[in-house]
């Protein structure tokens, strides 16, 4: 972490300000004043506390359409009756946010779980719809940036059709079996943790579909497989 001289001075004349309002600290804002005048950036860290990097505008952007999504089908299927979809299909499914998986949704997750738990009253920002059915933001176990941006290639007009929200529904992203976790993350969910996907299910009964019944016929392949074809059929 590096700071330019300027920044530098900036600093260093807060820390003479808060040395003459806190005489009893004015020991610590001198060492400190040392550190920022000498360049010892292995102190520049203490000195800025846990400042982390900024999210980019385009990530934050995102964020907004893919809230603006949910907002826009939650909307449509609560003034529709009948329609025929059930709540748990509409739900939020969140964004991954174990960076070694996907580290291109950990902002996503931070700045979402942020406007979500902070509230449209309090967010000033055009481009946020507002959040009347979106309450948090799960940890989702699989990608899914490509699921939304699929998704939102559906919604094409307004207003919205059912067809259109059926069809981006088709696209959403899926919870996992724990089994399915176990076999697609191991490193994650099996190896390390050395859970069974029923310990698995009742640690965290949230973020997961049931485990699957064993069925002794059926190879672990075939199961995976007409778990995916599950997944691609809006039927079930």
């Amino acid at each position: 972490m590096g700071l330019s001289k300027a920044q530098r001075l900036l600093l260093i004349n807060q820390h003479r300000i808060l040395a003459l309002l806190k005489p009893e600290e004015a020991d610590e804002h001198e060492r400190l004043i040392e550190a920022l005048s000498k360049g010892y950036t292995g102190i520049y860290k203490q000195i800025l506390g846990e400042l982390q990097d900024e999210i980019p505008l385009e990530i934050c952007r995102e964020v907004h359409s893919i809230l603006g999504l949910y907002e826009t089908i939650n909307s449509f299927v609560q003034e529709t009756p009948g329609c025929g979809i059930e709540p748990w299909e509409i739900e939020f499914p969140g964004f991954d946010r174990f960076q070694f998986y996907s580290g291109d949704e950990v902002y996503h997750y931070r700045y979402a779980s942020y406007l979500v738990g902070l509230g449209r009253s309090k967010v000033y920002s055009c481009d946020l719809p507002e959040l009347r059915f979106i309450s948090k933001v799960p940890i989702s176990d699989v990608p899914t940036l490509r699921a939304y941006a699929r998704m939102k290639e559906q919604i094409t007009m307004y207003p919205v059709t059912l067809e259109m929200v059926r069809g981006a529904l088709k696209h959403r992203p899926h919870k996992l079996t724990p089994e399915e976790a176990i076999e697609m993350y191991p490193c994650r969910f099996g190896v390390m943790s050395g859970f069974t996907p029923e310990q698995l299910f009742a640690k965290y009964p949230d973020r997961f579909l049931p485990p699957t019944p064993p069925n002794p016929s059926e190879t672990r392949t075939a199961a995976l497989l007409r778990r995916a074809k599950s997944l691609l059929d809006f039927s079930h």
